[in-house]
Protein backbone atom coordinates (compact mmCIF):
# COMPACT_ATOMS: atom_id res chain seq x y z
CA UNK A 1 0.00 0.00 0.00
CA UNK A 2 3.00 2.33 0.58
CA UNK A 3 4.42 1.55 -2.80
CA UNK A 4 1.45 2.54 -4.25
CA UNK A 5 1.39 5.97 -2.27
CA UNK A 6 4.82 6.86 -3.02
CA UNK A 7 4.24 6.22 -6.99
CA UNK A 8 0.96 8.08 -6.93
CA UNK A 9 2.85 11.40 -5.33
CA UNK A 10 5.93 10.91 -7.46
CA UNK A 11 4.00 11.61 -10.72
CA UNK A 12 0.92 13.95 -9.61
CA UNK A 13 3.05 16.25 -7.37
CA UNK A 14 5.16 17.50 -10.29
CA UNK A 15 2.02 17.73 -12.14
CA UNK A 16 0.72 20.39 -10.17
CA UNK A 17 4.11 22.64 -10.27
CA UNK A 18 4.75 24.58 -13.23
CA UNK A 19 8.26 25.94 -15.04
CA UNK A 20 6.95 28.45 -16.99
CA UNK A 21 8.28 31.84 -15.28
CA UNK A 22 8.52 33.84 -18.60
CA UNK A 23 5.14 35.22 -18.04
CA UNK A 24 5.81 36.72 -14.70
CA UNK A 25 7.21 40.69 -14.89
CA UNK A 26 5.59 41.99 -11.66
CA UNK A 27 5.72 41.30 -7.78
CA UNK A 28 2.86 42.13 -5.29
CA UNK A 29 4.12 43.67 -2.07
CA UNK A 30 1.80 44.86 0.60
CA UNK A 31 3.08 45.89 4.62
CA UNK A 32 2.32 44.72 7.88
CA UNK A 33 2.42 46.77 10.69
CA UNK A 34 3.34 44.59 13.45
CA UNK A 35 4.22 47.42 15.57
CA UNK A 36 2.34 49.51 18.19
CA UNK A 37 2.86 52.48 16.58
CA UNK A 38 1.00 53.98 13.40
CA UNK A 39 3.34 54.87 10.95
CA UNK A 40 2.00 58.00 8.22
CA UNK A 41 2.65 58.37 4.45
CA UNK A 42 4.90 55.83 4.01
CA UNK A 43 6.87 55.27 0.86
CA UNK A 44 8.82 52.34 -0.78
CA UNK A 45 11.15 53.51 -3.58
CA UNK A 46 8.61 55.53 -5.17
CA UNK A 47 5.49 53.96 -4.33
CA UNK A 48 2.93 55.60 -1.90
CA UNK A 49 1.05 53.33 0.61
CA UNK A 50 0.03 56.13 3.13
CA UNK A 51 -1.00 55.61 6.54
CA UNK A 52 -0.59 52.02 8.50
CA UNK A 53 -1.95 51.89 12.27
CA UNK A 54 -0.46 49.38 14.79
CA UNK A 55 -1.51 45.79 13.26
CA UNK A 56 -3.15 46.71 9.95
CA UNK A 57 -1.95 45.41 6.66
CA UNK A 58 -1.67 47.43 3.63
CA UNK A 59 -3.24 46.80 0.25
CA UNK A 60 -0.92 45.15 -2.27
CA UNK A 61 1.37 47.15 -4.67
CA UNK A 62 2.87 46.52 -8.09
CA UNK A 63 6.68 46.42 -8.03
CA UNK A 64 9.20 45.41 -11.25
CA UNK A 65 10.74 43.09 -8.56
CA UNK A 66 11.71 42.66 -5.17
CA UNK A 67 14.55 42.85 -2.86
CA UNK A 68 15.61 41.94 0.99
CA UNK A 69 15.95 45.54 1.16
CA UNK A 70 14.46 48.70 0.32
CA UNK A 71 14.40 52.44 0.94
CA UNK A 72 10.96 53.36 3.35
CA UNK A 73 10.57 56.64 4.55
Amino acid sequence: MKKILVLFLAFTIPLGCSNDNDDINEVNIRLFNASTFDYKNIVVGSTSYNDLDAGQKSDYKIFEGAYRYAFVE
